[in-house]
């Protein structure tokens, strides 16, 4: 515990089921959202199963292969699930199409749709896809709804500088954008 870094870490077995039950126990209102992102083990998968821990979808995560049965596609989707746009570990979506989808997530993205795809047009779909998701929840970063690009990444992974700078203005949000999220919110009855 006294380490700074992860390096000398290991994992270690717990009373996964007698902690969760205590939580539940002392949280009448337990709601929680499973990180089940990268290697995840049959125990982890049964886990969240056995006590219906809604696990997290990231859109950026779905058009980099088999788009049957990527399980990022909303269309694998279990209901208890949280789908995302992109996390506060990823770009933005526009950053991302940008900066790190390659020509194969690129081509997926207009097979998917049925129609091309670029930077004028992937955050609105991305917005749209995630809300449309039979996921029972929807969270779409303050820097998607603004069409953000790379500068308004909040967090890289694995690095030491220029994270969790970035800031809200308070004339950002506009209007327009609420009210482009509300009707959006209603058509997908998410209200």
């Amino acid at each position: 515990a006294e380490e700074e870094t992860a390096i000398k870490g290991e994992w270690i077995d717990v009373p996964t089921d007698d902690f969760i039950i205590a939580l539940k126990k002392a949280c009448p209102t337990f709601n929680v959202i499973a990180e089940d992102l990268g290697l995840i083990t049959d125990a982890v998968k049964e886990t969240l199963e056995r006590y219906e821990l809604p696990g997290m979808k990231v859109l950026q995560f779905a058009f980099g292969d088999d788009l049957e049965k990527n399980p990022f596609l909303p269309h694998n989707y279990p209901a208890n699930c949280i789908v995302y746009t992109g996390t506060h570990d990823n770009n933005t979506t526009l950053g991302w199409y940008r900066n790190e989808a390659g020509d194969v997530e690129k081509w997926n993205l207009g097979a998917y749709f049925h129609k091309e795809i670029d930077e004028g047009n992937v955050v609105a779909h991305f917005i749209e896809l995630a809300l449309a998701s039979r996921a029972d929840v929807a969270i779409i970063p303050v820097q998607d709804l603004l069409g953000l690009d790379e500068s308004g990444r909040m967090n890289t992974p694995g690095t030491t500088c220029g994270n969790w700078q970035w800031r809200l203005r308070k004339d950002q949000l506009t209007a327009e954008h609420l009210a482009r999220l509300a009707e959006l919110t209603q058509r997908h009855k998410r209200a």
